[in-house]
């Protein structure tokens, strides 16, 4: 041990390392490394001794001190903390598609969607120092769980579940969705399309060329262009649409605007038009009502499955506009192709039976043309069966002025206005249509 003679060991950095100090004469090679483990051991260092370092000591000796063990240092456990899920890729995205209008990515839940998970924290693991003491981890933090607004917890007590469609949003642990998403302004080229599972609302205006898609009700507090309107529920206009002949606004429910212009404007259920509608198609499954200011409907088409209402009808242009009760001018046009339909295969049927007939012998080909002419013939009758049952009549009614060119169409029936008259109340009753009139006609 005379070649270890004033050597020291020094452990220092919180027992995590340890180092051998030569005396004035150093450690010369040679000496064992047994040797130098027992005086490692002799002053308490059991832990990480690095066999490295002291063979490196054995074969060239030391004048300097030198780490000879590390300990192992704990690890902290890591906090709970809250996992979210991700955003989902727009199909246009995976097609690699590029819309510069389409840039709003609205992160979005549906009712029963997991819109959060805790992670529990973790215990880490303990370390060892030189001397082989264990130094225990810090814990990892831990929080309690708590549902945000339209979101309910698991039963379980670790999962965040929407409780309602929306927009998904994060205030620190807590998830919240929103129902409504916002635009603070006009649609532009920073907001872009929007298509959303809830309600729309849109401070602004819809400039031309941008869609929105609800599943809730959109709400408009501007005017619409000729822009692209699909709503789950109602639409709400508050000024109208200047569609420019591309202007398309549909609704489940009901369509309410100030006025129409250029428009084509589908609700399931009825339409409200405050001032006027000008050369617009207009199908309302229920009622269509335009009775406040003017009131006018004028050139176009506008259907009602119930009845429609309006202060004035037609102008002293003499516009053509048609408007139709009971059923839409959708359903007349198909019920006028599947007629087309239905003499054109009965026409053409009549003239292979008698090509049959005249044959000297039977042609397969003849006779599947005419297998396919009677399968049209019944399908077409199928079709127009369907449409009859559809007509469950209906009035419209015009309050104040009705012009000339104005057609009234109530089934399979139609009437022309030839001269101006004043109010008048059209109703398809017992299979006529019939018309009275609420104000006595204007005298010429």
């Amino acid at each position: 041990m005379e070649q270890l003679e004033g050597t020291k060991i020094i452990i220092a950095f919180g027992d995590m390392q340890a180092f051998i100090r030569p005396g004035a004469q150093g450690i010369p090679a040679g000496v064992p490394v047994d040797q130098l483990e027992k005086i490692l051991h002799e002053n308490g260092v059991v832990f990480g001794i690095s066999a490295d370092a002291l063979k490196r000591i054995h074969s060239t000796g030391c004048e300097s001190e030198v780490e000879v063990a590390v300990g192992k240092k704990p690890v902290n456990g890591s906090d709970a903390y809250m996992k979210l899920p991700d955003r989902k890729v727009k199909e246009q995205e995976k097609l690699g598609k590029v819309n510069l209008r389409h840039v709003t990515d609205i992160w979005m839940a549906e009712k029963g969607d997991e819109v959060g998970e805790k992670v529990p924290p973790a215990p880490g693991s303990a370390g060892t120092t030189v001397t082989g003491n264990t130094v225990e981890p810090r814990p990892g933090k831990d929080f309690k769980l708590r549902a945000g607004k339209n979101t309910v917890l698991s039963e379980d007590g670790i999962r965040v579940v929407a409780a309602a469609d929306g927009q998904i949003s994060v205030d620190r642990r807590l998830v919240h969705i929103n129902p409504v998403y916002e635009v603070h302004g006009d649609l532009d080229m920073r907001t872009g399309n929007i298509m959303f599972n809830g309600n729309v609302v849109i401070q602004g205006s819809v400039p031309s060329g941008f869609r929105i898609e609800a599943k809730g009700d959109v709400y408009i507090h501007g005017a619409v262009e000729a822009a692209f309107i699909k709503s789950g529920g109602s639409v709400y206009i508050k000024y109208g649409v200047n569609g420019s002949g591309n202007g398309t606004v549909f609704a489940d429910k009901d369509i309410e605007a100030s006025f129409l212009n250029e428009a084509d404007v589908t609700a399931l259920g009825s339409v409200y038009i405050k001032k006027e509608v000008l050369h617009s198609r207009v199908e309302a499954g229920t009622c269509f009502e335009c009775t406040q200011g003017a009131g006018l409907v004028s050139g176009g088409t506008v259907s009602a499955g119930a009845s429609a209402t309006m202060n004035v009808l037609g102008n002293r242009m003499y516009t053509k506009t048609d408007v139709y009760c009971g059923i839409s001018a959708r359903v007349t046009a198909q019920r006028a192709r599947y007629e087309q339909q239905l003499a054109e295969n009965k026409k053409k049927l009549k003239q292979l039976v008698l090509i049959r007939q005249t044959s000297a012998a039977p042609s397969e080909k003849i006779e599947a043309a005419m297998r396919e002419s009677a399968q049209l013939i019944r399908l077409a009758e199928d079709r127009l069966g369907a449409l009859e049952n559809d007509d469950e009549g209906g009035s419209i009614a015009v309050l104040k002025t009705v012009y000339p060119n104005v057609t009234f169409h109530a089934g399979k029936y139609s009437r022309t206005v030839q001269a101006e008259s004043g109010g008048i109340c059209v109703r398809l009753q017992d299979g006529e249509l019939s018309s009275d009139y609420i104000q006595h006609p204007v005298q010429r």
